[in-house]
């Protein structure tokens, strides 16, 4: 069996993780019509990991390598006086998903959350697999955003 650790991201880990966007991006169609900038996406990424708002975990391979990320940020929740963690995405390389990974994420995200005081940790899915995997981890769903690109 493959192990596969969980920890914060470094500065060192920016291209890696701009990769996994990119990644996520050509997987999941609707996302590869939205606008995509490497220079914006690792300026987001870096200042995330520099960030207490900000959170940014890896999965590592047995050779450290980054193979899985959950990026998120803590703000106002617009509804109530109270802080809101939400996900920006959450990828594994499909060679690397099936173990304990998204598991350990998700824990490593909801600990974050409650460190930095937020009263709602959200998450969001593409349509695939996920929805069981959140619901095992005792989120319910809410709604379903669509996007449209502009412009064309």
């Amino acid at each position: 069996m493959r192990r596969l650790r969980v920890d914060a991201a470094r500065a060192g880990d920016v291209p890696a993780l701009v990769d996994m966007v990119a990644e996520f991006r050509a997987e999941v169609a609707a996302v590869s019509s939205v606008p995509f900038d490497a220079g914006h996406t690792a300026d987001l990424l870096g200042g995330l990991i520099a960030s207490p708002s900000g959170f940014v975990a890896v999965v590592r391979n047995h050779a450290c390598a980054p193979v899985g990320c959950l990026v998120a940020a803590v703000g106002d929740y617009p509804f109530a006086p109270v802080a809101a963690a939400d996900e920006l995405i959450f990828y594994i390389a499909p060679e690397w998903r099936g173990g304990r990974a998204a598991l350990d994420l998700l824990a490593s995200y909801e600990a974050w959350a409650v460190s930095v005081g937020a009263a709602i940790v959200g998450l969001t899915h593409t349509g695939k697999s996920c929805a069981a995997l959140y619901r095992r981890a005792g989120f319910a769903p809410v709604e379903q955003k669509y996007i449209k690109k502009m412009g064309d």
